[in-house]
């Protein structure tokens, strides 16, 4: 197995880095120190998250990776981080089963943090080949789920690691929550589907 660390995934991810943080930058008046890669479906401004809990999401995200790179940076690098409402979802493949439970740690010591969904593997990295396809699988859900009436797709985040597909968010009812599981489960690439969404109450 050939380790894409270190190449042109960990420049997208330097990229993303430095989106959030400007990002964050311009709406709390500060400049965090680092922020890990990743970007949401559930940014828009019609999502049932509004415009405070996008800006505490983005605070929390920044400060768990600055937690994160002061620890390892190796570990930052290896940790793929979301956050959606204050629930935190690890993606990503660290060396030893310490670097996995002390990316949680360091997850649970930030200020905000409601949950934490490790799904960190131990191992040595992804394969050539899989990162990108998991960017594509990623954006065809995305864009399923945006065309697809009967869905609000900015109340939802869809990320793939390895062919296995985590949704985060809020559905409106159960009845959206399965069609997007519909179209998650019908997406070529995908080999499972993992949900962490909350079914709004009627």
């Amino acid at each position: 197995m050939i380790s894409v660390k270190h190449g042109s995934k960990w420049m997208l991810r330097a990229g993303l880095v430095m989106g959030l943080v400007a990002g964050v930058g311009l709406m709390t008046g500060c400049i965090p120190l680092v922020a890990a890669g990743g970007t949401s479906a559930g940014m828009g401004l019609a999502s049932n998250r509004g415009l405070g809990a996008k800006i505490d999401d983005n605070a929390l995200q920044a400060e768990i990776s600055s937690k994160l790179y002061q620890h390892n940076v190796n570990l930052f690098n290896d940790v793929d981080l979301t956050v959606y409402k204050g629930q935190v979802l690890m993606v990503g493949t660290v060396p030893t089963e310490e670097a996995r439970a002390k990316a949680e740690e360091l997850s649970w010591a930030a200020v905000g943090t409601q949950n934490v969904f490790n799904v960190l593997e131990v191992g040595t990295g992804q394969k050539i080949g899989a990162y990108a396809n998991d960017r594509w699988i990623s954006t065809k859900i995305d864009t399923e789920m945006t065309i697809s009436k009967g869905i609000n797709n900015l109340n939802y985040f869809v990320k793939s690691y390895q062919g296995v597909v985590y949704l985060l968010g809020t559905a409106e009812s159960q009845q959206e929550l399965d069609k997007v599981l519909t179209i998650a489960r019908g997406t070529k690439g995908v080999s499972k589907v993992v949900q962490y969404i909350q079914v709004r109450p009627d």
